[in-house]
């Protein structure tokens, strides 16, 4: 897992807050906030989405 993966779920998790509802108000799949927690790079889509995900 990525230390920057690692962050995200603490602080996640810290403030009770689901992977589903994260998803919801970020509008990106569950199975990729999942995928960023956990370092999962097969599971990301291609960078040009991620880029947007970023901004």
């Amino acid at each position: 897992m990525s230390d920057l993966g690692k962050f995200l779920q603490a602080e996640r998790e810290k403030k009770g807050i689901s992977i589903q509802e994260v998803a919801l108000n970020l509008k990106i799949g569950a199975r990729v906030i999942s995928a960023i927690e956990t370092g999962d790079k097969s599971q990301l889509p291609p960078k040009t989405f991620l880029r947007g995900f970023v901004k």
